[in-house]
């Protein structure tokens, strides 16, 4: 094995290690919306945080810590209903939800 192909296993190993070390989590939602009884039809503007049981952010959208989210994420709704994934990276302005998050704190909320 050459020098080349070394350098591309060891970064193909350190890469599939720590992907394994440090899981990501997914954590599906669905929501419905009314406006004045209606169900709302089209882009809404959403901001999703998980909430200690003393009321402390853990997580937001945008991967802060601490604060709600400033930015929103667009998410279409049809006839009332939306559905995401929560920590989804493929959801442009998703931030990433460690798994750990949900081992280390009980009674969150969303």
């Amino acid at each position: 094995m050459n020098f080349f192909n070394r350098k591309i296993f060891f970064a193909f190993y350190i890469f599939i290690f720590f992907q394994n070390i440090l899981p990501a989590a997914k954590l599906p939602h669905q929501g419905r919306v009314l406006i004045a009884g209606i169900p709302f039809h089209g882009d809404g503007q959403f901001g999703f945080a998980l909430i200690s049981e003393n009321g402390d952010v853990l997580w937001n959208h945008q991967g802060g810590i601490g604060q709600e989210p400033s930015g929103s994420l667009s998410i279409f709704v049809e006839q009332g209903f939306y559905s995401i994934e929560l920590g989804d990276l493929s959801i442009p302005g998703m931030a990433d939800l460690s798994a750990d998050l949900f081992e280390t704190n009980s009674g969150m909320s969303l």
